[in-house]
C-alpha cells in the first residue's frame, strides 16, 4: 500500500513538474511576442516601418533579423515566438530569420505582419514570377504567399481596405538585350481577386518616376520625380474610393525630396539659388517655409522636423508651435549619430563609424539629445541582445 501511495505521489509530481515546465515554455514564448498593434487605418510598407508605441526593423548584415524595437522599454524582441528559439542570424528554424530572408518592404496591418520578398538568384531565374506578398501572424508564424507578381515593388507601398497599392518596375531590353529603359506603374492589387489595376503609367531611360509617401484620409500620395509630364516633379493625390487624381498646388521651383508623417506634408523646393522647405497641414491647408541650406538632410515625425548636416549639428522645428530651436554642442559627439525614428521623447537611430558605415543601433532622450550626450547601444548587429 505504502508503495501504491509512493508510485502515485510519484506519477502526480511528475504530471505536476511536466505542467509547470510546459507552462513556463508557454509563458517564456508568450513573453517574447513582440507587443505589436495594427490598428491603423492603413499599413504602410517600408524597410524599417514606425508607428506608435515602436518600430520594426532589421538587424544583422548578411543575415537579417526581423526585430520589434518597443519605445516605452528600450527592448528588442525578435518576430519569433518559440521557446528554445536562440534568434541567430541565419537560423532558418527562427520565423524571424525566414521573414527577413529576401525581404523587400514589412509593416503591421489588421493586427498581422505584411511583407514583400523579392526572389533571387536561380529562384528568379526559373521563375519569372518575382515578388511575392506575404502575410504572417504578428508572432511571425502561418505565413500566407497572397500574389506572386512579375515585378519588383518599391518601397512605400500601402495596404488599405483590402486592396495593395505599390509601385511596379519592370525593366525594358532592345534588340541586343541591352538595358533601354523601365515601364514604371503605379498600381493598385484587389486582395480577393487578385485584379491589378493600373492607376498611372510612364517609360523612363535615367530615373524612376514614383514614389508613394504614404496615406491620409481615405488618399494615397505619391511623388512624380521631374521628367517630361512634370518638368519640375510634382506630388499627387490618389482617393482610394473615387479612383480620382488631384496634383496639389506647391510653390514654384524644382521639387527634391518630399515626406508624408500623419496630417503633415512636407516637401523641398530650389529657385533661384534658394533652398525652402514647406510644410503643408493637410487637415487644415495652411503651409509654413523654412529657409535652409541646400546640403541639410531631414526628418519628418509626428511632432517636430528634425534639420540635420554632417549627423553632428541639429535643429529643431516644432510643427504645433512654430518654434525653432538650435541644438546647440551635438558636434561634441564622440561618435557620428544618424536618426532613424522618433519616440516622442527621445531618438532610435544608428552609429556611424569614421568610415561612413552604419555599426551599431542606438538610443538618446531628447534631453541627452540636446546636452549632447552620446547615445545608448541597443545592440550589435553581430550579437543580438534580446
Amino acid at each position: 500500500m505504502n508503495i501504491r501511495k509512493h508510485f502515485l505521489c510519484l506519477i502526480l509530481g511528475i504530471i505536476y513538474i511536466s505542467i509547470t515546465l510546459g507552462g513556463c515554455a508557454d509563458k517564456k514564448a508568450e513573453e517574447s511576442v513582440p507587443g505589436l498593434k495594427g490598428e491603423s487605418e492603413a499599413g504602410v510598407m517600408n524597410l524599417t516601418s514606425d508607428f506608435p508605441g515602436g518600430c520594426l526593423m532589421t538587424l544583422g548584415k548578411e543575415n537579417l533579423v526581423v526585430v520589434y524595437f518597443d519605445y516605452d522599454t528600450q527592448a528588442f524582441a525578435p518576430v519569433c515566438t518559440k521557446a528554445d528559439c536562440s534568434h541567430v542570424p541565419g537560423d532558418m528554424k527562427c520565423t524571424a530569420n525566414l521573414i527577413a530572408r529576401n525581404l523587400s518592404t514589412i509593416c503591421v496591418y489588421q493586427n498581422r505582419l505584411w511583407y514583400l520578398k523579392e526572389k533571387t538568384g536561380r529562384e528568379k531565374l526559373s521563375d519569372p514570377q518575382s515578388t511575392l506578398l506575404c502575410r504572417a501572424d504578428i508572432t511571425g508564424e502561418n505565413e500566407e504567399i497572397l500574389y506572386t507578381w512579375e515585378m519588383s515593388i518599391f518601397p512605400g507601398s500601402v495596404l488599405y481596405e483590402n486592396c495593395f497599392y505599390g509601385v511596379d518596375i519592370q525593366d525594358r531590353y532592345d534588340e541586343n538585350y541591352q538595358l533601354a529603359g523601365f515601364m514604371s506603374r503605379l498600381v493598385s492589387v484587389d486582395l480577393e481577386s487578385g485584379e491589378i489595376t493600373e492607376i498611372e503609367e510612364t517609360e523612363q531611360t535615367e530615373i524612376y518616376p514614383y514614389y508613394i509617401l504614404g496615406f491620409y484620409e481615405g488618399k494615397i500620395y505619391y511623388q512624380y520625380h521631374p521628367c517630361e509630364k512634370y518638368l519640375n516633379g510634382a506630388i499627387l493625390a490618389y482617393d482610394c474610393k473615387t479612383r480620382e487624381k488631384e496634383e496639389l498646388s506647391l510653390a514654384e521651383g524644382y521639387l527634391g525630396s518630399s515626406k508624408l508623417k500623419k496630417n503633415y506634408l512636407a516637401y523641398v523646393m530650389s529657385d533661384a539659388g534658394q533652398t525652402i522647405l514647406y510644410v503643408i497641414d493637410l487637415t487644415e491647408g495652411k503651409e509654413i517655409s523654412i529657409p535652409i541650406a541646400a546640403d541639410i538632410s531631414w526628418r519628418l515625425f509626428e511632432e517636430e522636423i528634425l534639420l540635420i548636416q554632417d549627423r553632428r549639428q541639429y535643429g529643431r522645428y516644432h510643427l504645433e508651435t512654430g518654434k525653432y530651436d538650435t541644438v546647440v554642442g551635438t558636434d561634441n559627439f564622440a561618435s557620428s549619430f544618424s536618426v532613424a525614428f522618433s519616440t516622442g521623447v527621445g531618438y532610435v537611430g544608428r552609429i556611424v563609424d569614421e568610415n561612413d558605415f552604419l555599426t551599431e543601433y542606438a538610443y538618446i532622450s531628447k534631453e541627452d539629445f540636446d546636452r549632447a550626450d552620446e547615445p545608448t547601444v541597443l545592440t550589435k548587429d553581430e550579437y543580438p541582445i534580446w
